[in-house]
């Protein structure tokens, strides 16, 4: 099992956030790509690879609208070169970088698509037609280190084209058993129509964590960020009657059409009030280290190979996550580990 969190954004500190990431036991460091936000994820990077030795260091996630494919390409590929072929390229077809800007988000599934597939010629160092020019990254080294694509995805059409493409899929659906199951199928559905090889690509889940002994004090820290990962649930295309419940499934709805991207993934945000207690007890996974290693534990039984584990909550109290974090990777983690 490769564990996976993000690396907290606190501006000129990147380098220390990385080393406590790996030094709690994660094997990858995910920087956010969400310009008006937080820094920039490549510059991030290359801090982080030099305090670190072994993170993976991933972009979680970039996306097809706020750089040129060519410029995706090059700044991942000088992180790979220059942390010795430690750099994941996670994508989604975007979020809050979009919306920040006024565009519509997500990205069509056709550019998405094909935005991807120029991804994997750069990666590959072939030459790639834009515009009537075809061209390649001719500064890569030889031999060269293969660079994965690791695709976020939450509908049913990018899942079976992450499938398709990727050669991580990381799934963005939530902690439900059932729901994950639901993706799991979706995936490996497009696996075998495409005559893939089953062994080339690996499962993966964003999971919002937050371990204490007070479920209403997690559930208060996690609110803000349920309402994030979840109001993709209720896009167009995200198959939300897969849900479980009616109830959890109007919640979804619900984060859609009142979302606030001001208050993005902030535990103290309106639209947060959206999200009860059972909701993010489903959605998220919350409380006592023992339920918390369990309950990611059932997932990985169905073929979930990497977590990306969310365990810092904007607006939430400080103290706490410390807190969290620390139990996560003192009494989770090594559970996990000897799983």
């Amino acid at each position: 099992m490769q564990l996976g969190m993000q690396v907290p954004f606190v501006p000129g500190d990147d380098a220390a956030q990385a080393r406590r990431v790996e030094d709690d036991g994660f094997d990858v460091g995910l920087f956010g790509d969400s310009q008006h936000m937080i820094g920039d994820p490549y510059a991030r990077m290359a801090f982080a690879a030099s305090t670190t030795t072994q993170l993976r260091l991933c972009t979680g996630v970039t996306n097809p609208a706020t750089r040129d494919a060519s410029v995706t390409a090059d700044a991942a590929l000088t992180v790979h070169v220059g942390s010795g072929g430690r750099a994941i390229l996670g994508i989604g077809r975007g979020d809050s970088a979009l919306a920040k800007l006024g565009l519509s988000y997500p990205a069509p599934l056709r550019e998405f698509e094909a935005y991807v597939r120029q991804l994997r010629g750069y990666f590959d160092g072939v030459a790639v037609e834009r515009h009537g020019r075809a061209a390649a990254i001719e500064w890569l080294p030889e031999p060269r280190a293969a660079l994965p694509i690791d695709i976020a995805c939450t509908g049913p059409r990018t899942i079976r084209l992450a499938a398709t493409l990727a050669d991580r899929v990381t799934f963005s659906v939530g902690a439900e058993v059932e729901r994950m199951q639901w993706a799991i199928d979706q995936a490996e559905s497009a696996i075998a129509a495409r005559g893939r090889d089953r062994s080339s690509v690996t499962f993966g889940a964003f999971v919002i964590l937050a371990v204490g002994d007070d479920v209403d004090e997690c559930v208060a820290a996690v609110k803000g960020k349920v309402a994030g990962y979840a109001h993709f649930s209720g896009m167009p295309d995200s198959n939300t009657r897969i849900l479980a419940d009616a109830g959890l499934r109007d919640t979804s709805s619900k984060l859609q059409d009142g979302y606030d991207h001001t208050e993005h993934m902030r535990a103290d945000a309106e639209h947060a009030k959206l999200v009860d207690a059972e909701f993010a007890r489903t959605f998220a996974i919350v409380g006592a280290p023992g339920l918390v290693a369990d309950r990611m534990l059932a997932l990985a039984e169905l073929g979930i190979d990497h977590f990306y584990c969310s365990l810092v909550h904007r607006g939430a109290d400080r103290a706490f996550i410390d807190a969290s974090r620390g139990r996560f990777a003192a009494e989770v983690v090594p559970r996990l580990r000897a799983s």
